[in-house]
């Protein structure tokens, strides 16, 4: 009987913590999106000073924003946010959303 007690009073704590655990990881992807946005935004700035003041292009060809912007940061998983609902095999917003914006 003491063990059943002992069960449903975990079962209680664990169904409270949930939400806030929940709640957690929330905050923190999007705490990880915002700093994905603000590692392009530099990369961004980076690219226009070292190419006299312009912008990477949208699409020409092979080349557009997302492989001119590469030097300037580590990784494709800067475009992709952790939220999102793109699976993982992607890497990174190419398809989709983005090859929408990309095309002339």
């Amino acid at each position: 009987m003491e063990l059943l007690v002992v069960i449903a009073i975990i079962a209680i704590l664990a169904s409270m913590l949930l939400p806030a655990l929940i709640r957690a990881k929330g905050k923190a992807n999007q705490t990880k999106c915002l700093s994905n946005v603000r590692q392009l935004n530099m990369s961004l700035q980076m690219y226009i000073e070292d190419h006299e003041d312009f912008f990477p292009p949208r699409i020409s060809g092979r080349e557009n924003w997302l492989t001119s912007l590469k030097p300037y940061y580590v990784s494709y998983s800067v475009v992709k946010c952790p939220s999102d609902g793109f699976s993982s095999n992607h890497g990174f917003l190419i398809n989709g959303f983005n090859d929408f914006l990309l095309r002339d």
